[in-house]
């Protein structure tokens, strides 16, 4: 059932009534006054235009109202000297979209990614292989540690995808909060700014890689026991073994190894301790990116044209969108544009 209200009829109150009344007194009046002194208007000329234009400016208030009756009935006025108007051409439609719509293929909800165990994060490393965007879930602080999620960006950087990290988690006492998203590489620069022990464990981690993509598949292949690299033989051999299983994903659980253990020494300790477990949450981490971190969203309970017109003013080639300030998906901007195209033609009348 519509909800659409009629349009009001066209009418004129009482009070409507006795203001045209006095305008076109009034105006008679100042008519004769001109005429006693003048001459004109008088019987021979003049009287029938001044009546005219008194009838007008005493019906000017109703001009408004009586077009818009008339444009929205589609009529047609015929006038004296030919003049036609046919306001049946510009009558508006009540046919079509009554409001914008987005596709559901706009929005992607992201694969959220859980920080367990070396094993689980390689698992999981091979599925955000195939996804854009991902989304991690920091909730109370108590959820990931710093160098699992420093492993996810620099292994996602490695491989390609995701394109996108979602971030959220718990804002006063509320869970999955929006705090923004960044790509992988960003996150990657944000951390090994932040902490120069990410730069050296990551470099030795891809001295690994480098080796285990040329030498992996040769089964009598031996790590030299000392060179330049400071690569290990048994770390080589466990990495070997992965590697085989999990491909480049296994870069993944190298990294986190050797954020645990590194080749070499740092007088601060290594970046991942079991004594101390580096714990991160949403308002932490969201300081350590922030030159990187994009946090504008599309509100969801906002009004259609509304959300649409904040997706067309982002500068990125995807905005969030949240609802009550959870997180609920990323909207691909340059699909939305095509769409509202689409749907401008649609309503274009023929």
């Amino acid at each position: 059932m519509s909800t659409e209200r009629a349009p009001a009829p066209f009418a004129i109150d009482r009070n409507e009534a006795i203001v045209a009344t006095a305008i076109f007194v009034l105006v008679l009046l100042a008519f004769a006054a001109v005429a006693a002194v003048a001459g004109w208007p008088n019987r021979d000329g003049g009287w029938s235009l001044a009546v005219a234009v008194a009838l007008v400016l005493a019906l000017l208030r109703s001009f408004g109202p009586m077009l818009d009756v008339l444009q929205r009935s589609g009529a047609k006025v015929e006038a004296p000297f030919g003049i036609k108007i046919d306001f049946a051409g510009v009558a508006p439609t009540t046919d079509g979209p009554a409001t914008w719509v987005l596709a559901d293929s706009t929005i992607r909800a992201g694969a959220r990614v859980n920080e367990t165990g070396v094993a689980d994060l390689e698992a999981s490393a091979q599925d955000f292989a195939h996804q854009r965007d991902i989304v991690v879930d920091l909730e109370d602080g108590q959820a990931w540690y710093s160098t699992r999620l420093f492993a996810v960006a620099a292994t996602a950087t490695l491989i390609g995808s995701p394109e996108t990290i979602i971030l959220v988690g718990q804002k006063s006492g509320m869970p999955r909060q929006f705090g923004g998203w960044i790509s992988p590489a960003d996150a990657v620069t944000a951390f090994e700014r932040h902490d120069q022990r990410f730069v050296m464990v990551r470099a030795q981690a891809l001295k690994y890689l480098a080796r285990l993509r040329r030498h992996a598949d040769d089964a009598t292949y031996a790590l030299p026991a000392a060179g330049a690299d400071n690569l290990q033989p048994q770390k080589y051999g466990n990495y070997a073994s992965r590697y085989r299983q999990y491909g480049d994903v296994a870069f993944i659980s190298i990294l986190v190894d050797q954020m645990q253990a590194p080749d070499v020494a740092d007088p601060r300790g290594e970046l991942e301790s079991s004594a101390t477990p580096p714990w991160i949450g949403l308002a932490e981490l969201a300081q350590w990116v922030e030159p990187w971190l994009v946090s504008a969203h599309v509100k969801l309970e906002l009004p259609p044209k509304e959300r649409v017109l904040q997706i067309l003013a982002s500068g990125h080639d995807v905005i969030a969108s949240t609802r009550n300030g959870q997180f609920e998906g990323i909207i691909d901007v340059r699909r939305t544009e095509r769409d509202v195209v689409r749907q401008l033609v649609v309503r274009s009348p023929e």
